[in-house]
């Protein structure tokens, strides 16, 4: 990671990979089970700044693992695939809402 972490962050990414120790799948509420003061934004947050050691997907009901539990076959056809589908519908949408906002002129200079 670039930035050095804060502990507080350092201490729930140790959290939750020591709910994930076990190499399983855990939905957000499994893992509320063995951490009830941590809510959905929380455990999303910490696998999101685990530069990638922790899995998930958009819309997958899967939930959560250890990267290194899973196979490139799994993260390919599984997590990676999602991410990019979401990742397609989002800048649709944002060209949709560039469109009712800028000129046709201007949405090039937009693009991402």
């Amino acid at each position: 990671m670039d930035k050095p972490l804060k502990a507080n962050v350092i201490s729930d990414l140790a959290a939750l990979a020591a709910v994930l120790a076990d190499g399983h799948w855990r939905t957000a509420a499994q893992i509320k089970l063995r951490l009830p003061a941590w809510h959905d934004r929380r455990i999303r947050q910490a696998a999101e700044l685990s530069d990638g050691a922790v899995i998930s997907a958009p819309g997958c009901e899967k939930g959560y693992r250890l990267a290194a539990a899973s196979s490139r076959d799994e993260y390919v056809e599984e997590i990676r695939r999602r991410y990019v589908s979401q990742i397609r519908r989002m800048q649709e949408r944002l060209a949709a809402m560039d469109a009712k906002f800028f000129p046709k002129t201007q949405q090039k200079e937009l693009e991402l």
